[in-house]
């Protein structure tokens, strides 16, 4: 055992004992998507016949994207992947069943990658095809490779046009050399005839930029352009996938000189054929997906786009006719609408919005697997630009105002988790949109700032809702007016901050760039050394784990950065994955699961119907286990001071309440709960004269805990050193009681520490 009289030298001393340092670069925070597969087209997909999945990869439609999906024959659900390809689109992908990896090429990188169902993992080659979009690969089974052709690269007159052909076999790509080959082209499809040994390839367009309408085979060793009576009509963009079942090859929309195609045709090595009357089809699209499920013995269709943008659908064809499964549904994409986490509950509601139907009056719910739509008797009528938060102390999500059919409004609104009910106070402030409302924990009141009143007129009032009635208040400093700004309650400091918004300048709206607090009397403006760019439509909220306000895009065109707060100054993040560009989202924080939770928005690309939550890569946690012994003041606790965290680079005080004033206190800092040297943990006490107390924590480190009036605390400083996350290290106080037991000692509970990065 080590005695130390400077808790600061101890700690350090003990961590650098135990862990080798190393500051390699590490992601400190990430977002990741949550519910269904998004919207998309100008993905690869391809069916893994040994795990009976088929996998999709990236494409683009609100964004582009970098993430895997599988299909196990009912749902969608997302892969994480220790490593992935970058972002991109019009890339292809084929299973090479013989080695169980599906392959994927271009997209625009110069790259070859392959997913065993577990990892991506990058392919080196002493040759590569040159960088390519728009190209096909099937795998050829006869010869076991995977073969690919044309594409394009470039663009206007620059934009060259591809006519090579190519193969894979897990170590090397070869170009091959033919009699004749199909000219150069994108965007056709192919796709492997395994009945008859051949690559069957359709369509695409070339430098007339015309679509197509040839069928040409590969044997292997020379490629033929077949001569059909009545073949599809020209198009590009189509998808093609092989019926094992029943011997044909399947194809699938595409883009034609008319525009969007959603015809089905099948080619028996013969002659094509078109199937099933357009009227039962998946609409017209292009860019789409399609390969065959054998396990299930159907061929698979999923996203693409049409005029109106990506498509989510998932569609099955069993040779008769195409059937849409039921599907998990998220909420319908839509703006302006507004969210809060019902703390005593576990969940996350959403109301309202605008969607493509119009004014939204619609409640649901995320428990941070999935969106469920709950049905209450009552409910807001429909409405868009409102707020809402959560009333902690009367465990209600609150709704103010907003603008429905009728035009703004002011009414006040509580839903309980089963039914909505309106509250009719005396006084009410005027009828406002594109405000926002935070809850004042300290205070328990809901705080309201600013808005749209109507004409020119942006509102500068401060509210307050108490439960029953709301007033105003008068403070001496006001903010400009201004909507469409971003408020969160920072629990930690006890103040509700703002940032940005739209306000009406003397000729042009102007977008704010400014931050302020409210502290219950007065607005105080902060001057921050850094600050994000002047914006609007964008969200902020509060995370009491890392003790930081974090605000996301928004912007007069969308933006897609990620600021933090420390009441310091705003910080730029950069985490591994993005939502991408947005703004009309919105955006709470879940204190049970401790996330940010985003949900849908816009932005270039459309409006969105997304899930997304944002929360550190390594979180920090401690966590209370076992009980302490009863003494003179009542039973220790042992707790992190403040709701902190241990967090690396930071100092993290901890703090044992209910002990007897002025007495010598002690804080064990163990690398264990289980033993400390030859004594099992925990271990009853009873024996050396501390009856009911329990030895819960390896003392490897004793630290004097100050006790001036009964509450004992030591501040640990903890190394910004990554090499510690992940690490723990397990606590248990001791004081000193005179008379409570043989000994006069008694302990707390114990707590273990997890280090993290915020």
């Amino acid at each position: 055992m080590r005695h130390f009289t400077q808790a600061s030298s101890a700690f350090v001393l003990y961590f650098a004992a135990i862990t080798p340092l190393s500051e390699a670069a590490h992601a400190q925070v990430t977002w990741t998507h949550y519910g269904v597969i998004e919207a998309r087209f100008s993905h690869a997909m391809a069916y893994d016949s040994d795990r009976d999945r088929v996998v999709v990869y990236g494409g683009i439609g609100s964004r582009t994207f970098g993430d895997t999906w599988e299909w196990d024959g009912s749902t969608w659900e997302r892969k994480t992947t220790a490593s992935s390809p970058s972002l991109r689109q019009g890339h292809a992908m084929a299973y090479d069943a013989a080695r169980k990896r599906v392959v994927l090429f271009g997209g625009g990188p110069l790259d070859t990658w392959e997913y065993d169902g577990s990892d991506w993992r990058r392919i080196g080659s002493p040759t590569f095809p040159p960088p390519r979009t728009g190209h096909a690969m099937a795998y050829d089974e006869t010869r076991g490779r995977v073969v690919l052709f044309g594409g394009a690269s470039g663009s206007g007159p620059f934009e060259q046009w591809f006519s090579d052909t190519w193969e894979w076999d897990g170590s090397a790509w070869t170009q091959l050399t033919s009699a004749s080959a199909p000219t150069g082209r994108r965007d056709h499809t192919m796709a492997y005839d395994a009945g008859r040994g051949r690559l069957v390839l359709f369509g695409g367009t070339g430098p007339s930029r015309l679509p197509m309408d040839e069928t040409w085979e590969w044997d292997g060793n020379d490629w033929v352009l077949r001569s059909t009576a009545a073949p599809p009509p020209a198009r590009q963009s189509a998808a093609a996938a092989y019926d094992v079942g029943r011997g044909r090859i399947v194809l699938f929309g595409g883009q034609g000189i008319r525009g969007f195609l959603n015809d089905t045709w099948e080619w028996n090595g013969i002659e094509w054929a078109q199937r099933a009357s357009s009227a039962g089809n998946p609409s017209g699209r292009s860019l789409h997906g399609l390969t065959y499920d054998a396990a299930r013995g159907r061929v698979l269709l999923f996203g693409g786009v049409d005029s109106a943008g990506a498509k989510i659908d998932t569609w099955l064809w069993d040779g008769d006719a195409w059937v849409e499964p039921p599907r998990v549904r998220d909420p319908e994409a839509r703006i302006y609408h507004d969210m809060a986490f019902d703390a005593a509950r576990g969940r996350m509601v959403l109301f309202g919005g605008n969607g493509r139907s119009g004014f939204l009056d619609d409640t649901w719910e995320w428990d941070g697997t999935r969106w469920q739509e709950r049905s209450p008797a009552n409910r807001p009528p429909a409405r868009y630009r409102h707020a809402m938060t959560y009333d902690s102390v009367r465990q209600r999500v609150l709704l103010f105002g907003g603008s429905g059919l009728t035009g703004r409004l002011a009414d006040t609104w509580e839903w309980d988790g089963n039914d909505w009910t309106q509250r009719t106070p005396a006084q009410l402030p005027p009828s406002r949109e594109q405000h926002q409302m935070v809850f004042d924990e300290q205070r328990g009141r809901a705080v309201v700032f600013g808005g749209y009143i109507g004409g020119t007129t942006y509102n500068n009032e401060t509210w307050e809702w108490d439960g029953a009635t709301w007033t105003q208040r008068t403070p001496d400093t006001i903010p400009r007016a201004r909507l469409q700004y971003g408020m969160a309650y920072d629990a930690g400091r006890g103040v509700v901050l703002m940032f940005g918004g739209f306000d009406q300048g003397s000729l042009l709206t102007e977008l704010l760039g400014d931050t302020w607090e409210w502290d219950g009397n007065d607005w105080t403006e902060r001057f921050p050394p850094s600050a994000p760019s002047p914006r609007a439509d964008h969200r902020m909220a509060y995370d009491p784990a890392r003790q930081r306000v974090m605000l996301y895009g928004g912007g007069f065109q969308a933006l897609g950065d990620t600021w933090e707060w420390d009441d310091v100054e705003w910080s730029p993040r950069a985490p591994d994955n993005n939502p991408g560009p947005r703004y009309r989202y919105s955006l709470a924080y879940d204190s049970q699961r401790e996330q940010m939770v985003m949900f849908g928005g816009s932005s270039i690309f459309g409006t969105f119907s997304d899930t997304w939550e944002y929360a550190p890569t390594n979180p920090a946690s401690y966590t209370s286990y076992g009980s302490g012994c009863v003494g003179s003041a009542g039973t220790p606790v042992l707790a992190a001071a403040n709701g902190a965290r241990p967090w690396i680079g930071d100092d993290f005080t901890v703090e044992a309440a209910n002990l007897p004033p002025g007495q010598l206190a002690g804080l064990f800092v163990g690398a264990s709960a289980t033993a400390w040297a030859a004594i099992p943990l925990p271990q009853p006490l009873a024996v050396v004269g501390m009856p009911g107390c329990d030895l819960l924590a390896s003392g490897d480190v004793i630290l004097p805990m100050a006790n001036p009036a009964g509450t004992g605390r030591v501040t640990l400083p903890i190394c910004a050193c990554p090499s510690l996350l992940g690490g723990a290290f397990y606590n248990q106080s001791f004081v000193f009681d005179p008379g409570t037991n043989p000994l006069g000692l008694i302990a707390s509970n114990g707590a273990v520490a997890v280090l993290g990065d915020r």
